[in-house]
């Protein structure tokens, strides 16, 4: 029998080995093109380092088949709260591996007091989360969570069920109109609302109102935790340089903003994480005339009905303009069925949470 060990180790402890193995193993079961992670955010949630890092103890977890690193995953515990979320994960595809690398994150959380443990959750919300599922994979587009096909089959078979569900949505170019939206735009402008894209020198001052929407809007959500407009900046200021303004869309109403539709363009994996010098010029080029979108972030007040809608026959009214397709990204399964560019959709995929009582 193969000689089986595990590591365990805290952010910030300076196991310096563990934490290159620990980065290592995605080498071993993605292909080049396929691995999405932002790396050096993994060093800084493995040193201790990132941004958001003072909300939680994170922990690393390697095991080593015959003394080479074969999988791992995260453990990350909320100070306060009796959950707990597993991340990162990567394994071959072994259910043994798979269920002795959870086996030792669920002992890890009984040790401090946790009594359930949520995943793929990256270390925060505004990270990753997700596993993406079912058949239809394809090559990764940006902001996607991208993993290997079978990863659900290992985390099923360990015990845990499905939490939460997702779906994004491909468009093909919206040539026709949709009376649904148009007549709804017209309502919404009639009724004094402005629906604008920002100006470059205006970057900050969105993203700051974007904020506060977010914050508000999105507070809900599963896994969600609120962060400060710093460490907001901190994390979405790299959109001011891959990001089409006339593709963001902001709502006013006497002169508050009650609404917004981010969309930036398909850069593959190329802008996960650090950028590669030698993608910069593929990069610029997709920027100049992008053939798709990915619509990353859609928000309405509740009380301004109609608004989402609007927002959406603006944004179709762009991508019809641009003559590009789109991906509707990760949109909660509930929220699918009322997805309001759904009469474009050509094909789509899924995601899901997992969660189980340790």
């Amino acid at each position: 029998m193969s000689k089986i060990t595990i590591a365990v180790f805290k952010a910030g402890k300076g196991e310096k080995k563990a934490i290159r193995d620990f980065l290592k193993i995605p080498s071993y079961i993605y292909g080049k093109d396929e691995y999405t992670a932002d790396t050096e955010a993994e060093k800084q949630l493995l040193t201790g380092n990132h941004i958001l890092s003072h909300y939680f103890d994170f922990y690393g977890i390697v095991l080593y088949k015959e003394n080479k690193p074969t999988a791992r995953c995260s453990v990350t515990m909320y100070h306060g709260e009796n959950d707990a979320y597993f991340g990162h994960f990567e394994c071959p595809d072994n259910s043994k591996v798979a269920e002795l690398l959870l086996s030792t994150a669920e002992r890890l959380c009984k040790k401090y007091g946790k009594n359930r443990l949520t995943g793929p959750v990256d270390g925060s919300f505004w990270i990753k989360y997700r596993l993406k599922t079912g058949d239809n994979f394809g090559s990764p587009y940006t902001s996607e969570p991208y993993n290997k096909a079978y990863y659900e089959r290992l985390i099923l078979s360990c015990g845990y069920g499905v939490y939460e569900k997702y779906g994004s949505n491909h468009y093909i170019v919206p040539y026709e109109d949709d009376p649904r939206l148009t007549r709804c735009l017209e309502r919404v402008v009639k009724k004094g609302y402005i629906i604008k894209s920002p100006q470059k020198e205006d970057f900050f001052k969105a993203l700051e109102e974007i904020y506060e929407m977010v914050i508000r809007l999105y507070s809900g959500f599963p896994v969600f935790k609120a962060i400060t407009k710093e460490e907001f900046f901190s994390i979405y200021e790299k959109l001011e340089k891959i990001v089409d303004f006339d593709m963001v869309k902001l709502a006013y109403y006497e002169n508050e903003p009650v609404g917004f539709f981010v969309a930036i363009p398909d850069f593959g994996r190329m802008v996960s994480g650090k950028i590669n010098p030698l993608d910069i010029p593929k990069i610029l080029k997709i920027k100049k005339s992008p053939k798709c979108y990915i619509l990353l972030y859609l928000g309405a007040q509740s009380s301004h009905r109609g608004l989402g809608m609007a927002l959406a026959e603006s944004m179709r009214s762009s991508l019809r303009d641009k003559n590009a397709q789109s991906v509707g990204a990760l949109i909660r399964e509930k929220n699918l069925k009322r997805s309001y560019m759904d009469i474009y959709t050509d094909k789509s995929y899924s995601y899901c949470l997992y969660s189980k009582e340790i």
